[in-house]
C-alpha cells in the first residue's frame, strides 16, 4: 500500500478492479463509508456493511422498524421463538 494511501482508499481502488455487477459485497465496520459504498453501487453491485454502535445515528437509522430495542451489554434477551417442528424441519412463516 502506498505511504499516503489508507485501507479504505485501497479497498475502493481494489473494487474498481473487481466486475461487481449482480454481486453483493460484504465488508466489516473499517469499510461503513459513503464512499466505499459508492464505488460499489457505481459498479452495479450491492453491498452488506456492518454498523457498529459508535456510529449512533448510522446505527439507529439502518436499524429495522420492527426490531426489538437494543439490549444492554450484559443483560441476557430471551431467543427468537422456535420455527421447528416436532420432525425437526422448519415450519413455514
Amino acid at each position: 500500500m502506498p505511504d499516503k494511501t489508507n485501507e479504505i482508499g485501497a479497498a475502493s481502488a481494489f473494487l474498481l478492479t473487481l466486475a461487481l455487477e449482480r454481486r453483493v459485497v460484504t465488508a466489516d465496520a473499517l469499510l461503513t463509508q459513503r464512499e466505499f459504498a459508492g464505488t460499489i453501487l457505481a459498479s452495479g453491485g450491492d453491498y452488506l456493511l456492518v454498523v457498529k454502535e459508535n456510529q449512533p445515528t448510522l446505527h439507529a437509522e439502518s436499524r429495522p422498524a420492527s426490531s426489538p430495542a437494543p439490549t444492554t451489554r450484559g443483560s441476557s434477551a430471551a431467543p427468537p421463538p422456535s420455527t421447528s417442528t416436532a420432525g425437526g424441519s422448519s415450519a413455514a412463516p
